[in-house]
């Protein structure tokens, strides 16, 4: 903690020492987007949902600049989910551990960072916290134009600053909200993931040797999650039984990495009562879920991923933050209550949600 704490403070303090680098200010109105031809798009941080939520900004940048490469600097952990994103030209990633245990291969990177000749940047943080690495990448691009946020302190790492959108906002809304300059109306395409053929056949071959069949009615849960979203491993054993019990389906558990102890005493459980898989890759979980009916989740990057995937979900929130993250659309639905919803309220939903998809 005191080490957080002393990082926080030095990046403080490099803020107000890098102030004057900042340089003329402009309004978005002034970028030259007849002569923009390389686009460097920064979200270094290590969460799945914050970049899958990014994929519909990378959709309306490149259809409005089908002129310009897009480049997308990501974090090393989900870089693969961008695999085959027709809207990108090159992925940048980073790797935060290797640059530690091996500086020279952060001096080669910042080289090719600055050597990439790009002509409009985008600081793609959240919007209600100021990153001073992404600040400090969009800034290193070199680019004539640098946008981003604009927050309660200027950012010296950029000279376009736009006001995030006031009010109960989706957070792929917000996102959109940096290209209002490109036209009058930026419209919501939806969250994006392209898979092979080949990686939907070999999930095919996973699910038959699990003894389904990949064009059956069976459901996926996610069991996961970070702790303050995370819900009770007792509920989540019940509501596996309660959907094999009353509508026979089977049910696939998922985890992520690093997921493996909060299983412990349930995992009988589980076994029992679905089919407990085990941890793997993200591009091969996202196979196995994109053949799934319904999908159960908190609010993860998998409940974004199966949103991606166009899986219908049903999602539930444990913070009141749901206008901002649930999945949008008629095929997912959200279950929230103060303190947690309950095993009834999930089964409520899941029910409606099996009538509307059967018809």
């Amino acid at each position: 903690m005191r080490l957080k704490g002393l990082e926080k403070s030095l990046k403080g303090q490099l803020f107000k020492v890098l102030s004057p680098l900042k340089g003329k200010e402009l309004k978005a109105e002034q970028i030259d987007l007849s002569r923009v031809r390389r686009v460097l798009v920064v979200r270094g941080d290590e969460r799945l949902g914050n970049l899958l939520m990014l994929t519909p900004f990378l959709k309306v940048l490149k259809s409005s600049l089908p002129q310009a490469e897009i480049w997308a600097l990501v974090s090393r952990s989900f870089s693969s989910v961008l695999k085959g994103n027709p809207n990108i030209d090159r992925i940048l990633t980073l790797n935060k551990k290797g640059f530690l245990y091996n500086p020279f291969t952060l001096v080669k990177f910042l080289v090719g960072l600055m050597g990439g000749r790009f002509d409009l940047s985008f600081d793609c943080s959240h919007q209600d916290s100021l990153s001073f690495n992404n600040g400090l990448f969009t800034f290193l691009s070199l680019a004539p134009y640098r946008v981003g946020f604009r927050r309660g302190r200027s950012n010296p790492f950029l000279n376009i600053e736009i006001p995030p959108p006031k009010g109960k906002a989706h957070q792929i809304e917000t996102n959109l909200s940096l290209l209002s300059f490109l036209r009058k109306e930026v419209c919501y395409n939806g969250m994006e993931v392209f898979l092979a053929p080949r990686e939907r056949e070999k999930a095919k071959d996973v699910l038959r040797n699990l003894g389904i069949d990949s064009s059956s009615f069976f459901v996926g849960i996610h069991i996961g999650g970070r702790r303050d979203k995370r819900w009770d491993m007792g509920k989540f054993v019940s509501l596996a039984r309660r959907i094999r019990e009353d509508y026979g389906f089977p049910v696939l558990i998922f985890r992520g990495p690093g997921e493996e102890g909060i299983l412990r005493s349930n995992r009988q459980l589980f076994s029992r009562e679905g089919i407990l898989l085990p941890q793997m890759g993200l591009r091969e979980f996202a196979s196995l879920l994109s053949f799934c009916r319904i999908f159960i989740s908190g609010d993860c990057g998998p409940m974004h991923l199966a949103t991606s995937l166009g899986v219908p979900t049903l999602s539930l929130f444990l913070v009141e933050n749901s206008y901002r993250y649930a999945p949008q659309g008629p095929q997912h639905r959200v279950a929230y209550r103060k303190g947690g919803p309950s095993v009834d309220d999930l089964l409520a939903e899941f029910d409606s949600l099996v009538r509307e998809l059967e018809g």
